[in-house]
C-alpha cells in the first residue's frame, strides 16, 4: 500500500526509481481480503461482461500458485467467469514462457499460442 492505495511490491525495488519506497507497506492480502476485493469488483461492473485472469505460473507450487487456485475457488463460489490461461491452453512447453529474475511472461511464441484460447474464452462470455 502507498498512501492508501494499492501498489506493486516492485515499485520498492531500486531499478524503478519510485521516489518515496520506504512509504510502501508490503504485506499479502487475506483470503478474505481478496473476496471482499473480487465483490467489490462483480458490483462495480455488475451490467457488463468481465472476467478474472490469473497470471501465468510455470510451477504448481508457491505464492502465485496458491493465489491462482484461491481466485479459481472464489471466482467459482461467486459465478464470476474465470481464465487460467495456463490450464485452458495445456500451455507449459519450452519456448512460451521466458524467465525475468522472477517474472514470468510470454514469448511472442507464447502470445500466438495462447490468443485462440483468450478468444474462444471471451466469446463464451
Amino acid at each position: 500500500m502507498y498512501k492508501g492505495f494499492y501498489a506493486h511490491h516492485i515499485v520498492t525495488e531500486p531499478q524503478y526509481e519510485f521516489p518515496d519506497p520506504s512509504g510502501v507497506e508490503t504485506r499479502d492480502l487475506t483470503d478474505e481480503e481478496i473476496e471482499a476485493d473480487l465483490l467489490r469488483i462483480k458490483e462495480l461492473l455488475k451490467s457488463k461482461k468481465y472476467m478474472i485472469v490469473s497470471h501465468i505460473y510455470t510451477r504448481q507450487t508457491g505464492k502465485r500458485y496458491e493465489l491462482v487456485k484461491l481466485l479459481e475457488r472464489l471466482c467459482a463460489r461467486h459465478a464470476i467467469p474465470f481464465f487460467d490461461p495456463v490450464v485452458r491452453s495445456g500451455l507449459l512447453p519450452e519456448g512460451i514462457y521466458k524467465e525475468e529474475a522472477l517474472l514470468s511472461h510470454y514469448t511472442d511464441y507464447g502470445h500466438s499460442q495462447i490468443a485462440p484460447h483468450y478468444k474462444k474464452f471471451i466469446e463464451s462470455l
